[in-house]
């Protein structure tokens, strides 16, 4: 990220990167920039659900849970948004985002 290399206090950036490097399956790297983000801007949810996505991959049910849990907490999205969707249909247990 050149917005990370720009701005490196900028949660946002950090948690875009996240996800870019999630798509890439480096998933170490995805995770030390969500881990970034959140440390940024605790109060940003979305990080929290990179950090879900990555804990299911990894087989962790409990983080995950944890982290579907924080981002809800946190999120200012409609109900109708897909991630928030997601994290609750996880949470009560139909299904895996």
């Amino acid at each position: 990220g050149k917005a990370v290399a720009l701005k490196t206090d900028y949660a946002q950036a950090w948690n875009n990167l996240g996800v870019a490097l999630h798509a890439l399956e480096a998933l170490e790297e995805a995770r030390g920039a969500y881990l970034k983000a959140q440390k940024l801007d605790p109060r940003y949810a979305d990080p929290y659900y990179g950090m879900a996505r990555l804990h299911l991959a990894a087989g962790r049910s409990a983080e995950a849970h944890g982290a579907f849990r924080d981002f809800l907490d946190r999120t200012a999205r409609p109900p109708s948004d897909e991630s928030v969707q997601k994290a609750v249909a996880y949470l009560a247990g139909r299904e895996r985002p």
